[in-house]
């Protein structure tokens, strides 16, 4: 059974390769594109303590649990911004995903379904691989280039980037 406690206690599955090219101490710049509820952000404020991340995540629904599970977790070395990366400024439309496996129990500790959201229209393969997955709604997000992001944050180098944006890299 998932929650989000038992999912921050799992290694990053590249966590031996971070930890290779990348001193746990070091003062790294950190972007996670695609923040979600902010886990990720989470997992690499535990293992890079000194790093500075920027964490995106353009939905309002999800914006607010990253910021409360940043709270929860202590995550002070985040700042969240409630934005999308791309080619351009202004406003896109998101895809907003939902739902829930058939074969897992809805307990409410882990959303399965607010995941698979995307500036990109969902395809058909998407559709029929994870028929449970849903996309019955629509919201339109902040859009910032990430060239004019860095400017404007004084951002000078990115040490690595997770991105989890559904094929809209």
């Amino acid at each position: 059974r998932m929650n989000l406690e038992t999912y921050l206690a799992q290694p990053i599955p590249v966590q031996p390769w971070l930890r290779k090219y990348f001193d746990t101490e070091a003062k790294l710049v950190i972007f996670d594109i695609g923040a979600c509820e902010g886990e990720e952000s989470i997992r690499y404020s535990r293992l890079f303590p000194q790093a500075e991340i920027y964490s995106f995540e353009p939905l309002k629904k999800n914006f607010q649990l990253a910021t409360e599970n940043f709270k929860r977790f202590n995550n002070t070395k985040s700042r969240l911004f409630n934005i999308a990366l791309g080619d351009s400024n202004g406003e896109t439309s998101f895809y907003v995903s939902s739902g829930q496996p058939n074969h897992v129990p809805s307990t409410g500790e882990w959303d399965y379904g607010n995941k698979s959201g995307s500036i990109l229209q969902p395809t058909e393969h998407t559709t029929k691989a994870y028929q449970w997955l849903s996309f019955a709604e629509g919201e339109k997000v902040a859009l910032r280039r990430m060239d004019d992001f860095c400017a404007e944050q004084n951002v000078r180098h990115i040490n690595f980037v997770h991105m989890d944006v559904q094929g809209a890299e």
